[in-house]
């Protein structure tokens, strides 16, 4: 059924082509004679091969857009741009440091020191603040995109 149906549908041969339908119709075993392009509500719920596939993809499109974060927007969005300068190399104060071109893993290493709590200096006090809105992956899309900027050097 699902590759005569498919085939049919590829060549134009009616007017919504759902190929998600016709693969998971056949996993399940039947279709509603009255929405054929509709899966019926039992056949979701007890066959376990549709859960399980939906249980892989789930992570997979999660993972995906996690990422996708840009580094040079979350910089600007997380308010990095504020204390270190739109350029990473200007900061707002002499004291809060130059962070263009730094080392990536020292970046990421200081910004999760920051965020746990375990570097906790003077200078942090405005980033502790700011870190607890900052994900994993967020961090390491700002690492990496800061590490790519030019020095003054």
């Amino acid at each position: 059924m699902m590759l005569t149906a498919l085939s049919s549908r590829l060549r134009g041969e009616g007017a919504f082509f759902n190929p998600t339908f016709y693969m998971c119709s056949d996993l399940a075993g039947a279709t509603n004679t009255n929405q054929p392009n509709r899966l019926r509500s039992n056949d979701m719920k007890h066959n376990p091969l549709i859960t399980l596939a939906l249980m892989v993809a789930a992570p997979l499109l999660l993972a995906s857009t996690a990422q996708a974060a840009d580094g040079a927007a979350v910089y600007k969005d997380k308010t990095c741009v504020a204390c270190h300068g739109k350029d990473a190399k200007t900061p707002l104060l002499p004291n809060y440091p130059r962070i263009a071109g730094q080392n990536k893993a020292y970046i990421i290493q200081q910004m999760k020191d920051i965020k746990s709590g375990a570097r906790s200096n003077g200078q942090t006090a405005a980033m502790k603040g700011i870190m607890h809105l900052v994900s994993d992956e967020e961090i390491e899309a700002v690492a990496d995109y800061v590490s790519k900027l030019p020095t003054n050097d």
